[in-house]
């Protein structure tokens, strides 16, 4: 029974566009007609396709000088998917969008200007005709310039993408033309080069760490100045030389001090000896002896005589009562009693300076001497030593003040120095900002594909057979859904619910009254 069916409802489907022939077939001519049009005079698209590779370069690796001008702090470094990415929103941002249309115009990125060796479409140009006013009115009610839709067309047109885990950007745009696309799509390529070297760079680094320099670099000789005036007014040309130099002026005074203690204590114990030896030895020694007259006496003799003739001279003139005879009395018996006690004769000895007395005195003297100069030179070396300690005391004090002023100049230098490093990083990005040189490479220009992207005429045409053979068909089975006339026994004994029990065959008489009598023919009741 289910194969008598599929031959049923084959046969139906058959009958049913054969009675609708005319209509099927028509709508099938139109579908291919419509194709056959699509196919030639459907505008065409053409795409353009450039590749940009990224690689390592200071723009991945490095940062901008003036981020390093202080202390820093530690950053994470994300992967070149993040590079990628911000790739892709730099040349899919509305600012570079509008760079490229400022550079090739407005009009010739919609079409006004031609490019290459289009040729006019009479199809597309007849109905961009008749839809011009009605476009233009329509554009009339949200007005938008030139320069906007010229934005919007290559928004819409350019496409960036990049395969995963690559680092490698592909750019595609379309247009009417294979030279407007490749144009257009050389401009985006270019203008991105140039945003990527500005936006690695900060333009105003160069300038800013010039100025920067100039201003160390005053400070640097400010600061050296004050150092140097300081050292010539201290005296100075290093306080570590100095200091050593004190230190050992120091060292040796204690040196020789500690020596002259030594000699100083030696000498004294000398001079005890010797006032020991001196004390014990005499000062002379009797060399001789000789016996000789008393010439004294014999002299006291001599004038007791006189005395004695001049007493008898007296007494011979005056009495015995008389004051000269007694004074002369007595001056002969004291006489007398002088010369009775003079010996006749007497020892007379020679002595000399004992020698061992007047070394030791010698020896005394000298180490007497020796101790005035050793507590002579003890005290001028304390007050050396004082000096020299006064010296260095105040020498600390300046050391802080040269300390200072030494880490004004450290600081100053080591200042400059880091600036101009980063001048000379700035100067360097510069130069190849101006030079063009980045770390982005172009693997594949724009291409000039002269083969469209669309229309496809094979889907065009797949899509032309299966809507020229299914419309038809649709159309015959939706004509005769809509139709209610009785054709077949199936149809009259679903409608009555009775059995058929026999049927007239079609004559031509029924076949000619069936339009205007309305009367169904052949299997029809």
């Amino acid at each position: 029974m289910a194969q008598s069916f599929t031959k049923g409802g084959l046969r139906q489907i058959v009958e049913t566009l054969f009675r609708h022939k005319k209509k099927a077939c028509t709508l099938a001519l139109v579908a291919l007609a419509v194709g056959t049009l699509a196919v030639f005079f459907y505008p065409r698209k053409y795409r353009s396709e450039a590749k940009v590779f990224l690689q390592v370069g200071r723009e991945t690796v490095g940062i901008d000088p003036t981020a390093t001008t202080g202390q820093t702090m530690s950053l994470m470094q994300n992967g070149r998917d993040e590079e990628i990415q911000s790739a892709k929103d730099v040349i899919s941002s509305r600012g570079l969008i509008e760079k490229v249309v400022d550079r090739v115009s407005p009009d010739l990125v919609l079409g006004k200007l031609a490019v290459g060796d289009a040729k006019p479409n009479p199809i597309t140009e007849w109905m961009k005709g008749l839809l011009g006013s009605a476009l233009e009115t329509a554009q009339s009610i949200d007005p938008v310039s030139t320069r906007e839709r010229a934005v919007i067309k290559v928004e819409k047109n350019l496409e960036v993408d990049a395969e995963r885990s690559s680092t490698v950007l592909v750019m595609t745009y379309d247009a009417k033309t294979p030279e407007l696309a490749q144009t257009i799509l050389d401009e985006v390529v270019e203008v991105y080069k140039e945003e990527h070297l500005r936006i690695h760079r900060n333009q105003k680094s160069s300038q800013f760490f010039d100025e920067q320099n100039e201003i160390l670099r005053e400070r640097l000789v400010k600061a050296e100045q004050r150092l140097r005036d300081a050292k010539s007014e201290l005296g100075l040309a290093s306080v570590e030389s100095r200091a050593t130099t004190l230190e050992g002026q120091i060292r040796n005074i204690d040196q020789d001090r500690y020596a002259t203690e030594q000699e100083l204590a030696t000498s004294r114990a000398r001079m005890a000896d010797l006032t020991n030896q001196l004390e014990e030895t005499p000062e002379r020694l009797v060399s001789s002896k000789t016996s000789k007259p008393n010439e004294g006496a014999d002299l006291l003799r001599d004038q007791l005589y006189q005395l004695q003739v001049k007493k008898i001279d007296l007494e011979a003139r005056y009495s015995e009562e008389h004051p000269l005879v007694k004074a002369i009395n007595d001056q002969v018996k004291q006489a007398e009693a002088i010369v009775n006690k003079q010996e006749a004769s007497r020892e007379e000895t020679i002595d000399d300076v004992n020698p061992i007395h007047r070394q030791l005195l010698l020896d005394y003297k000298q180490q007497q001497a020796a101790v005035a100069g050793f507590e002579s030179r003890l005290e001028k070396l304390s007050n050396q030593r004082e000096q020299l300690r006064k010296q260095l005391v105040k020498l600390n004090a300046d050391e802080i003040r040269l300390a200072e002023l030494s880490r004004e100049v450290q600081i100053a230098n080591s200042k400059v120095f880091q600036y101009e490093d980063k001048f000379e990083q700035a100067r360097f990005d510069k130069e190849l900002e101006s030079e063009k040189v980045s770390n982005v490479s172009i693997v594949q220009d724009a291409t000039l594909a002269e083969k469209p992207i669309s229309p496809s005429k094979v889907l065009i045409g797949l899509a032309t057979i299966l809507f020229s053979t299914a419309a038809p068909l649709a159309l015959a089975l939706g004509l005769e859904r809509s139709d209610d006339r009785l054709r077949q026994e199936s149809d009259i004994e679903e409608l009555l619910d009775l059995p058929v029990l026999a049927s007239v065959p079609e004559s031509s008489l029924h076949s000619r009254l069936l339009p205007t009598t309305g009367v169904v023919s052949g299997t029809d009741y």
